[in-house]
């Protein structure tokens, strides 16, 4: 996981490029879209959260919330906005 602040607020730039077909990805990023405008922190513990109420073949495993964010940061899909 890179190194940012978890006060930072997830801005979505761009759609994800995503195959036309239901997939861990696809559900992954629908969810990271609910938290536009809205703090990191706030997204990584809906997800644990919703990780854990949901079928393991929902989302990938382990900390699929931090490989999101990171992806998605590095293909210019979002971006963290410091609250300093």
């Amino acid at each position: 996981m890179r190194n940012y602040d978890l006060d930072g607020i997830i801005i979505i730039i761009h759609e994800k490029r995503l195959q036309n077909k239901p997939s861990k990805g696809r559900r992954q990023w629908e969810f990271l879209k609910k938290f536009d405008g809205k703090k990191v922190s706030a997204f990584i513990e809906s997800a644990k959260l919703e990780t854990k109420n949901n079928p393991a073949e929902t989302f990938q495993e382990s900390n699929w919330w931090e490989r999101e964010i990171d992806w998605n940061i590095e293909k210019g899909n979002i971006t963290i906005k410091s609250t300093e």
